[in-house]
């Protein structure tokens, strides 16, 4: 399973998943009781090389849409 490095708002993680979209669900869902980090989620930055806020890459890099993230964990936006 490829080893991702996910950023959004005030978390950084390192997540083993099947795909970008995966990383960014399980990350949703181990801080989904933390008010704190969760209120400053953004779109998030993912990249299997290796990724820091002032490192990111476009060519190698990419990003997940925070609304799409939420749906995919099951979160009802409406």
């Amino acid at each position: 399973m490829p080893k991702y490095y996910v950023l959004s708002g005030f978390i950084s993680e390192v997540i083993d998943a099947e795909s970008p979209m995966g990383a960014c669900v399980k990350v949703v869902q181990k801080y989904e009781n933390d008010e704190h980090k969760i209120q400053h989620l953004m779109d998030f930055a993912v990249s299997e090389r290796g990724l820091w806020h002032d490192d990111f890459d476009p060519e190698s890099d990419g990003f997940v849409d925070l609304v799409s993230v939420l749906e995919s964990a099951g979160w009802n936006l409406e």
